[in-house]
């Protein structure tokens, strides 16, 4: 049997697009190609034996000739040196049939010399893979890694931005991952294991019992996702601060929590204001009832005194005395505004957070 019939039925047997070629360089003859070819390029063998490669496979438009020399170079390579030469990507551009548009196409290419006894090359043999959806996942993958690389790089510098500690608890290994803000308000060093309980020592000793149970009631709630709390949270300096934080809850396939990420905010200067303003509205409670009840007794006696005064039958012996009763109740009114006054100045707010 002849060795082109011979090799030629084992190749149709290989699941790999391959072709037999003449080594008549530079034209490289198709003799013969396998049933995978076909079906992989959407040929036919009418069309392929007996045609140089070249003329088989023209260039693509926008080859600038690049593409069509490394193939011509693997053939010389191969003629040359006898032996293997793989393009590990290879882009040639084919339709699968006449009512598909051409598209883009990627391909690993191995070319091998079949040598005779003299160690002369009597056929060049290719085989090609289709790597085009490989090819694809590879740019998918490359774009999903910048985009998360960028992600990443904005996380971070937001991190660093902002006044709100963001937090990564993974539950199952019991350590929160703390972003930078955390360590710059509170004044703590970032340590390798954070665990759940030194985050626990930390809320004040009149939260924590609650602020656990509410926690543990909302991670053993499988339809529960969102938690909220208000707290205060011991800064390294010894002083509390008031911290709102909003978690949200992961929870693997049976509901489990496994893992929570979340913002905590310092919200310690607006509490502080609030409470300015609620102390600052006790006060003017009290001046108010001061104002009405303490500054009217005067003010009614110094009104009584004029209009006795003012009567034309009021002797001026009496209005002596009259006067001198003016003197003191204008005296005791003047009392009374100052203590209102004293009292304004000594209930300020200090602002500090309450311990």
């Amino acid at each position: 049997m002849d060795t082109l019939v011979d090799i030629a039925s084992f190749y149709n047997f290989l699941p790999t697009a391959s072709l037999i070629l003449r080594p008549d360089e530079p034209r490289f003859t198709i003799e013969a190609v396998n049933d995978a070819f076909l079906a992989g390029t959407g040929t036919t063998r009418s069309y392929l034996i007996g045609q140089g490669f070249f003329e088989a496979f023209p260039p693509n438009n926008e080859d600038d000739g690049s593409r069509t020399m490394n193939i011509r170079n693997a053939f010389t390579y191969v003629l040359q040196h006898k032996k293997p030469h793989r393009i590990e990507k290879h882009r040639y551009d084919l339709s699968l049939c006449e009512d598909n548009p051409i598209a883009a196409r990627y391909w690993s290419v191995d070319t091998y010399p079949l040598l005779n006894d003299d160690e002369t090359v009597q056929y060049i043999v290719q085989g090609s893979v289709d790597i085009t959806a490989l090819h694809i996942a590879e740019i998918e993958l490359r774009q999903k890694h910048q985009q998360l690389k960028l992600s990443n790089e904005l996380y971070a510098y937001v991190n660093k931005a902002t006044n709100d500690v963001i937090y990564d608890w993974d539950i199952e290994n019991d350590h929160i991952g703390w972003g930078d803000a955390f360590f710059r308000l509170f004044g703590y060093e970032e340590v390798a294991n954070f665990p759940l309980s030194k985050w626990s020592s930390l809320v004040h000793p009149a939260d924590v019992t609650l602020l656990e149970k509410d926690l543990h009631e909302a991670l053993l709630a499988s339809s529960q996702n969102n938690w909220k709390a208000a707290y205060r949270l011991k800064r390294l300096n010894g002083d509390y601060a008031y911290v709102e934080e909003n978690g949200y809850i992961i929870r693997n396939e049976v509901n489990q929590a496994v893992r929570m990420i979340g913002v905590l905010r310092d919200v310690t200067e607006s509490t502080q204001y609030v409470r300015q303003i609620e102390a600052q509205n006790v006060q003017l409670k009290e001046i108010a009832w001061t104002q009405a009840h303490l500054v009217r007794a005067p003010v009614a006696r110094i009104m009584g005194l004029i209009n006795l005064f003012n009567e034309p039958e009021t002797e001026e012996c009496t209005r002596s005395r009259l006067l001198s009763c003016l003197n003191k109740s204008a005296a005791d009114l003047d009392c009374i505004i100052r203590e209102i006054v004293a009292k304004s100045e000594a209930d300020n707010f200090d602002g500090k957070s309450s311990n």
